[in-house]
């Protein structure tokens, strides 16, 4: 169930920034451009992710869900990861860090 969890929560989180993402784009552009299409998709396929996750869970199918949450997951915790690592060699080396 732990695993569960945790997939869930960085696919939502995922979600949200994508949605973040479309506001600020919808408020902030003069000009309507497609640049953001393709990730406005995939926020779309992840929600459809994990409503299809559900579904498997409330059928008792929990290592489906399991599977199918941590496709997408893990390489965003993974991006994550080297994010931090990233922030934090900036933060140790200071503003000289070229």
């Amino acid at each position: 169930m732990f695993w569960f969890t945790a997939a869930l929560s960085v696919n939502i989180i995922a979600i949200l920034l994508i949605i973040a993402n479309s506001l600020y784009d919808a408020l902030t552009l003069q000009h309507g451009t497609s640049h953001n299409d393709i990730i406005n998709l995939i926020g779309a396929v992840l929600v459809v992710v994990v409503v299809i996750a559900f579904s498997l869970k409330s059928a008792g199918k929990i290592g489906a869900a399991n599977i199918l949450l941590w496709i997408p997951a893990a390489p965003l915790v993974v991006c994550l990861a080297f994010t931090l690592v990233y922030i934090g060699v900036i933060i140790a080396t200071k503003p000289d860090w070229k």
